[in-house]
């Protein structure tokens, strides 16, 4: 038996570790089989043509390279599941408090606060209201002032709309053109945070979800 051999072995089950489910059990066997066959190697290591104690030493450094980076990768593993576990628990707190995004939020009769964002080149400016389907329902026009605008549910046609879930968007016009469409944001209290596959979902009142890079401010 040759020193290659033995190294080529060891590379064999070093491979079939790194694949394994359980990779701390797999090495502790794999560490078991190579001091076997390390000891059949001295007993019937050729006489006249010995090992050298340094092939043994460069044998066993090999494999304590491959053990510790086994087990760095297990750290690690259980190191970001812990960051994972504790970010969503820093996001936690967010539930009850208020943010700031373009999701469609709940109107319960009272005003919503709505942030718009304008195109400064247009020279009129509309608000648009659509219901929880998506269907405009109303709107509003604008002076197209940096101001927040205090929505109690009225359009233009001096309807009233009643409670539901409502979003909001900015429609520009040049020359009576529509040049731009914009989002307006409202705030909306958060009932409950999830970690998607995405990123942190944030579900708000009135059941609409935002992610978390979504949000633009909090109070």
């Amino acid at each position: 038996m040759t020193v290659s051999n033995v190294t080529s072995a060891v590379s064999t089950q070093t491979t079939t570790t790194a694949s394994s489910a359980s990779s701390e059990s797999v090495l502790s066997s794999d560490f078991e089989t190579f001091l076997k066959m390390m000891t059949v190697q001295m007993q019937n290591q050729d006489p006249l043509n010995p090992v050298e104690s340094t092939d043994f030493a460069v044998q066993l450094a090999a494999f304590s390279q491959v053990e510790q980076q086994v087990l760095s990768n297990e750290y690690l593993q259980s190191l970001t599941e812990s960051l994972s576990a504790s970010g969503l628990a820093g996001q936690a707190q967010l539930i009850g408090r208020s943010v700031l995004t373009s999701a469609a939020t709940s109107y319960d009769g009272g005003t919503i606060e709505i942030t718009p964002s304008y195109d400064l080149t247009a020279e009129s400016h509309v608000l648009v209201i659509r219901d929880e389907t998506g269907e405009e329902v109303g709107r509003r026009e604008l002076s197209g002032a940096p101001e927040t605008i205090q929505w109690s549910g009225m359009t233009d046609e001096n309807g009233q709309l009643g409670e539901g879930t409502y979003s909001f968007a900015i429609e520009s016009y040049s020359d009576d053109v529509l040049s731009a469409t914009n989002s307006a944001q409202t705030w909306g209290a958060v009932y409950q945070v999830n970690l998607a596959d995405s990123g942190v979902e944030l579900t708000l009142e009135g059941g609409s979800s935002v992610y978390e890079t979504e949000v633009t401010a909090i109070r």
